[in-house]
């Protein structure tokens, strides 16, 4: 199975949804007005387990793919359907919930909830999670602008097409690059610190994916703007040593590589 999933794992009616997330609330509410905003996240998580009836702290979701696995942890499964994940920051924000997103696209659960106790009063919003995997795997491909690189250990395009009919599209993007670097051989080979040059001159370092020796790897999530982003990568690509770009976007509904070369 591509995702292993906690082993009770089930969808709860809209209306136990409801009723038990409000329950779990009222907990989570009476623990926050006994300590406090002042705790690390662990510390109200460890509290609110112990509280809450059903919860169950820290369940492992595993993602794998032939010899990738990267495992991740969701702060509370309650009654085995709702997922709460906690925060303790200034506020909350965007990158929160669409990690909270990614579980619930792993999980295949339609709602969770994201709850941030550093606050005066608990700041809490419901996360949905619309998209089904029959939807997230009901892709189409555009390659027409891809060219295969000497030197790539495996093909990019085979890789990702198979890695998406299992996953699924909108996942978190560093998951997708995760597993395309093991499959190119591992961090110490793909991930490379090279040169940036400017009117001729070095101006400094940074570290660049590389699919093959002179050829880099990028990997996004965009769902608007990629004449944009093509245009800023390509000036990228000018001030490196780097002669082309193997570009994969990986949209709601389409797959698009293509190579880019130095204008």
């Amino acid at each position: 199975m591509p995702i292993l999933l906690p082993p009770d794992l089930c969808r709860l009616s809209e209306a136990d949804f409801a009723q038990k997330t409000y329950e779990a609330m009222e907990v989570i509410f009476a623990i926050h007005n006994s300590m406090g905003r002042l705790f690390d996240e662990l510390i109200y998580k460890r509290a609110i387990a112990s509280a809450l009836p059903g919860a169950l702290a820290e369940v492992p979701i595993d993602v794998v793919f032939d010899s990738f696995r990267k495992r991740y942890f969701i702060d509370l499964l309650v009654h085995n359907g709702i997922v709460l994940e906690l925060k303790a920051v200034e506020h909350l924000l965007d990158r929160h919930r669409a990690q909270l997103l990614h579980y619930l696209l792993l999980l295949g659960l339609p709602h969770g909830k994201l709850v941030n106790l550093r606050c005066d009063l608990v700041e809490h919003e419901f996360v949905n999670a619309p998209l089904t995997r029959a939807q997230r795997i009901a892709f189409s491909i555009e390659a027409s602008g891809y060219h295969k690189t000497a030197g790539q250990l495996v093909d990019i395009l085979d890789i990702v097409v198979s890695v998406l009919r299992d996953w699924g599209t909108c996942l978190d993007g560093n998951l997708y690059e995760e597993a395309l670097v093991h499959f190119l051989g591992g961090k110490d080979r793909v991930c490379q610190v090279l040169d940036i040059n400017h009117g001729g001159k070095s101006i400094g370092q940074t570290e660049i994916l590389l699919a093959a020796p002179s050829t880099g790897l990028k990997i996004t999530t965009l769902n608007k703007d990629l004449a944009k982003f093509e245009e800023h990568t390509i000036r990228f690509l000018n001030h490196t040593p780097l002669s082309r770009m193997q570009w994969i976007n990986i949209a709601r509904n389409q797959l698009t590589i293509k190579t880019l070369r130095k204008s």
